[in-house]
């Protein structure tokens, strides 16, 4: 099969990035008030992994959806089964194995095999992490279908621009209609589709118009930094992590900042480059089994002391997460990449 593209060690740092932001987030749960790193807690409370996922991932996604010039049924089939053959096993996986160790009945957690848990509200109490999971999976189940549709009456540039703006501005749209509480929509699906859409935006704009994205690149890069550092100095009652204000105002800073990360090519950094494909290629399992499984069910079985479990937080998340990805992850992928080509046209 045909590489969409090579490695990008920019991309790797980013996702890696991501991956970690979010464990050390996790890990802070575990750490006593007076263990805490003020600095640490600090960025982490500020700066949401999550977020840097989905820009990404729709800058990824929505980059080789251009390239592979997928706007047609049998592109959209194609597409939704690489996508959830890439997904769902290890997501499935992982949902059995926790219904199965807390005894959880099936029955009360069908919304978690369809991906409904979290659609208009959240308020999840088990397999809590899966919400991000959601959100994707209804973004990129939606867009591409979208997409074909509008393909029908207007050309694929205008259709693929049409379909993210729409996505951008949806979730703004149910914002301003909601009065409830926040932490109950600051999760939903509806809420978030729009981090992916900025990251679909950047992939139309660097494809579309790639004049512009060489020739606006470093003040795009500055204008990154620039918001980077006004959102990381503002006081949290107005940035606050995994908030809608600032998963919003981080998505823009994240997707500012691609044409810096896609400029890294790892001259001279080759073992460095290494380390970063590693890690971003075990981003999904260590983001599956840290949280519910690791720090939820694991470390209650160990009496030590906090610093040990914090300790033992990482080192189980990094086994779990390998078991994951070389036992699930990685064999799928295979099978799926023999089965399943995609045709470049």
């Amino acid at each position: 099969m045909e590489k969409l593209q090579e490695r990008n060690l920019g991309l790797d740092v980013l996702r890696s990035l991501a991956i970690l932001l979010v464990l050390v987030r996790h890990g802070q749960f575990l750490l006593e008030g007076h263990q805490k790193i003020k600095v640490v807690s600090f960025l982490v409370d500020a700066l949401d992994g999550v977020v840097l996922f989905f820009v990404l991932s729709g800058f990824l996604i929505g980059s080789n959806i251009l390239k592979m010039n997928m706007f047609s049924w049998e592109h959209v089939k194609n597409f939704l089964v690489r996508r959830w053959l890439r997904t769902l096993p290890a997501y499935y996986c992982m949902l059995l194995l926790l219904i199965a160790l807390t005894s959880e009945p099936i029955a009360s957690n069908w919304t978690f095999f369809v991906f409904l848990q979290n659609v208009f509200t959240e308020n999840l109490l088990f397999f809590q992490e899966s919400w991000s999971l959601s959100v994707e999976e209804w973004y990129y189940f939606l867009f591409p279908l979208l997409v074909v549709i509008c393909v029908l009456f207007i050309p694929k540039k205008g259709s693929y621009f049409l379909v993210t703006s729409l996505l951008l501005l949806i979730p703004f749209f149910f914002i301003f209609n909601y009065s409830g509480a926040a932490h109950l929509i600051n999760k939903a699906v509806v809420y978030r589709l729009s981090n992916i859409a900025w990251g679909m935006m950047g992939a139309g704009i660097l494809y579309y118009f790639p004049k512009f994205w060489t020739n606006t690149k470093r003040y795009a890069t500055m204008l990154s930094f620039l918001l980077l550092a006004y959102y990381l100095i503002n006081p949290h009652q107005i940035f606050q992590a995994e908030s809608l204000t600032s998963s919003t105002f981080l998505s823009v800073v994240v997707l500012f900042s691609l044409p810096f990360w896609l400029s890294l090519n790892g001259k001279g950094f080759s073992k460095m480059k290494i380390v970063f494909q590693k890690i971003s290629e075990w981003s999904y399992a260590l983001y599956l089994v840290n949280l519910s499984l690791v720090q939820g069910i694991v470390l209650k079985h160990f009496e030590v002391t906090t610093t040990q479990d914090y300790c033992l937080f990482w080192i189980f998340s990094l086994l779990f997460a390998l078991v994951l990805h070389y036992a699930i992850e990685k064999p799928i992928l295979r099978w799926r990449n023999d089965h399943f080509r995609i045709d470049v046209e």
